[in-house]
C-alpha cells in the first residue's frame, strides 16, 4: 500500500506541476511526462454490468476487478435506473487476496430508494493500471 500512496503523491505532484506552469517556458512543461510514463503503464478501464433484483430500501452491491499484476487507481459506477442512489464507492481488497494484499477491486453499493422492487441495471468501474 505504501508504494500505492507513492505514486498517487507523484500523480499529484505531477498535476500540481503541469497546472502551475505560468512562469515556464515550453519546452519546460514537458519535464514531468516522463514521470508518469515511467511509474504507471497498461492503463485500462474493466466494467462490470450486472442486472439485479432489489428490494425496497436493500442494497445492492457489485465490483470491478484489475486484471492480475494491475492496482486500482480508481473507479466508480452508475445506474439508469434513478431510483437506485450510490451509498459507496471506493477500493478494497477482497478477501482471501489472490494478489498479495494490493487494491486492485473497485467496490460499489446502491441503495433502492423506491417503495417498489427493482431490476436494476448496475455498472462498476474500476481503473487499473501496473504501478512502478
Amino acid at each position: 500500500m505504501n508504494r500505492l500512496i507513492s505514486i498517487y503523491a507523484k500523480l499529484l505532484i505531477s498535476i500540481v506541476t503541469i497546472s502551475n506552469t505560468s512562469n515556464l517556458l515550453a519546452q519546460d512543461k514537458v519535464v514531468v511526462i516522463p514521470l508518469l510514463e515511467n511509474s504507471i503503464s497498461g492503463y485500462e478501464i474493466i466494467e462490470n454490468l450486472q442486472i439485479l433484483s432489489v428490494a425496497p430500501d436493500a442494497i445492492a452491491t457489485i465490483g470491478a476487478n484489475c486484471p492480475a499484476g494491475k492496482v486500482v487507481l480508481g473507479g466508480g459506477g452508475s445506474s439508469l435506473s434513478p431510483e437506485m442512489h450510490i451509498r459507496t464507492s471506493q477500493p478494497a481488497t477482497p478477501d482471501p487476496d489472490p494478489q498479495g494484499n494490493q487494491f486492485y477491486h473497485w467496490y460499489i453499493s446502491w441503495q433502492n430508494t423506491s417503495n417498489t422492487s427493482l431490476d436494476a441495471r448496475l455498472i462498476a468501474h474500476a481503473i487499473c493500471a501496473r504501478v512502478q
